[in-house]
């Protein structure tokens, strides 16, 4: 119900000539199991990733192992029920995701970063290409 008034708030709103576009969308999303919790803050990460702000991160991986991390921010990547952060990590000296549920804090500083060609977005969605 929601998601058909959605749609008609969505196409009354674009113009004649773009509303054939919205008919033709074939691809849907619906919700999957429950999003897992996170501490961090979306919009904060969001204004980081804008803003091109390095962050410092305590992160519990996989094996339950904490680490801390300053981190370049590029992108955040959903897998349902996953929320994923990529960016440059400084420690790996790499590119590296960081599921949101495993940050345990996150502190935001005054710290930038410019595009070095080896760590911008591009080269991230390069560097995935084999996954």
């Amino acid at each position: 119900m929601v998601l058909a008034w959605l749609a008609s708030g969505l196409m009354r709103a674009l113009p004649e000539i773009l509303q054939g576009e919205l008919q033709q969308i074939t691809t849907y999303s619906r919700p999957g199991q429950s999003a897992l919790p996170r501490t961090v803050s979306f919009s904060d990460l969001s204004e980081c990733i804008r803003e091109r702000c390095i962050i410092h991160i305590g992160y519990r991986d996989g094996s339950n192992q904490s680490t801390q991390r300053s981190v370049c921010l590029l992108a955040l990547i959903f897998f349902s029920p996953i929320w994923v952060l990529a960016g440059w990590c400084e420690l790996r000296k790499d590119f590296l995701h960081f599921r949101l549920d495993r940050i345990q804090l996150m502190d935001l500083c005054d710290t930038f970063f410019d595009d070095a060609p080896d760590r911008t977005l591009l080269a991230f969605q390069a560097s995935q290409s084999g996954c």
